[in-house]
């Protein structure tokens, strides 16, 4: 079950510590774990209640900001800051036209993405959101795709902050 997944940093068992790794984790892995260690000069356990959450699917849209038709991408429930892509139709990469914030959610840690597309969008145009994350070694991991649905007007430009959320999927 935890075979190849689980590793234990050695250079740190001589200053004290020890730090128990768990790679690949998946929803069967939610649990109470214990950590236990006994060395010559004592002995030590903890206990950590290992909860997995998945991100939530990008809600993305088309809008409005300041008069300009926009694609907004907004997602949640990163364990790391995602690198955020925006892709036209033939895949050309748009996103040096775009704006990305990525906030650290302070309850559990974990990231939200919040990107604008500002290119010159076109409403009936096909544009991608392409989320991906990476581990601290920068392998991929996790990737999402997902397209804007219709503009539905919503009278002021502030509806679009990242706070409000007000964005709906196709």
């Amino acid at each position: 079950m935890y075979e190849g997944r689980v590793s234990v940093d050695q250079n740190e068992i001589s200053e004290g510590s020890l730090s128990l790794l768990l790679r690949n984790v998946g929803f069967m892995d939610e649990a109470m774990y214990k950590c236990s260690a006994i060395t010559p000069d004592g002995r030590g356990e903890s206990t950590i209640k290992l909860i997995v959450e998945d991100s939530e699917m990008p809600q993305v849209q088309f809008g409005k900001i300041d008069e300009e038709d926009v694609a907004i991408c907004v997602s949640k429930g990163w364990y790391f800051a995602p690198n955020v892509t925006w892709l036209d139709r033939g895949e050309k990469d748009l996103s040096n036209h775009s704006t990305v914030e990525i906030l650290e959610e302070q309850m559990n840690g974990l990231y939200r993405v919040y990107s604008v597309l500002k290119y010159p969008v076109k409403l009936n145009e096909k544009y991608v959101c392409h989320i991906k994350e990476t581990d601290q070694n920068y392998k991929p991991f996790r990737m999402i795709r997902r397209y804007p649905s219709k503009y539905k007007p919503q009278g002021k430009s502030e509806s679009c902050a990242p706070h409000h959320k007000q964005v709906s999927i196709h």
